[in-house]
């Protein structure tokens, strides 16, 4: 249920007494040996799908699998896993006789092909179902894996302000672009000759300066680009007024806004930048 709750969309279970509420989103999930697959799928559940699909039909969706797959797949967080999810932590038993390992093995990979926000996957060798019911070292490790994880994904943010938004603007703030061939450009010089790009930094998360922290981050956010195979370059942000320490990015062409608004909030920034051979406009993602 949590990881369904937080691979859904706020608009498919708000209620009418709702919408004045500003934030529904999801800062994280905790998946305990969950049930991430829900179609009984036997390429997942390796022999036990048989069962959960009979549960399924008989008592909790009380409709047939045949002619109702829409239905099913909608119930099932394997199925829900897109590029702007939040993190997940997932905790599953090596030896779980009701859940099947591989259901957590294929989500996470599900989740590491598609999402852009980080998983922590955590496999406990020799371990059943509903392990942590009773008190252990495994038991109070994985307590503790799950409140660092909570407190990781909920710690204070910096808000974004009218005034912290209007300093991202360029001018002042230069943006520059490096190019194979003639190095460092203006970012609106690049989207000239290869059309309109976005320029997303990983630097700097929801604008608290973090510079011992920075080089980690930019490390990852290059290898993501290089494993998915985006098509990118390095960046730079900088004032040239010397009012915020210059800021190292990417340059992500041949992909839309909202891809690159998610990116965004997987490195948790507030804002991106869209580059056209006409403007340089910022984009809140947060």
């Amino acid at each position: 249920m949590a990881a369904l709750l937080a691979l859904s969309q706020p608009d498919e279970w708000l209620s009418e007494d709702q919408r004045d509420l500003r934030d529904w989103s999801v800062r994280g999930c905790i998946s305990l040996y969950g049930v991430l697959e829900m179609t009984g799928d036997e390429t997942h559940w390796h022999g036990l799908g048989h069962g959960l699909r009979v549960l399924l039909e008989r008592r909790v969706v009380r409709r047939p699998h045949e002619g109702n797959q829409e239905l099913y797949e909608a119930m099932s967080p394997f199925h829900r896993i897109r590029e702007d999810v939040p993190p997940f932590l997932v905790v599953q038993g090596g030896n779980d006789t009701l859940v099947d390992v591989n259901v957590a093995r294929h989500f996470v990979d599900e989740y590491r092909r598609r999402a852009l926000a980080p998983i922590y996957y955590v496999e406990l060798p020799l371990t059943q179902h509903a392990f942590d019911h009773t008190a252990s070292p495994r038991t109070s490790s994985t307590t503790r894996a799950a409140v660092a994880f909570a407190e990781s994904v909920s710690r204070l943010r910096r808000p974004l302000t009218d005034e912290l938004l209007a300093s991202y603007q360029s001018p002042p703030v230069e943006v520059l672009v490096e190019d194979e061939e003639s190095g460092w450009e203006p970012a609106r010089d690049v989207a000239s000759r290869r059309g309109t790009f976005y320029v997303v930094s990983a630097d700097n998360a929801f604008s608290s300066p973090l510079d011992p922290d920075n080089d980690q981050r930019r490390r990852e956010l290059g290898e993501l680009a290089r494993s998915r195979g985006w098509v990118s370059s390095p960046a730079i942000g900088r004032s040239p007024l010397g009012a915020w320490p210059e800021e190292e990015g990417l340059a992500i062409f041949e992909q839309s806004e909202a891809f690159c608004r998610a990116l965004g909030r997987a490195f948790e920034q507030h804002a991106i930048y869209e580059v056209t051979p006409d403007d340089l406009r910022v984009v809140a993602v947060s």
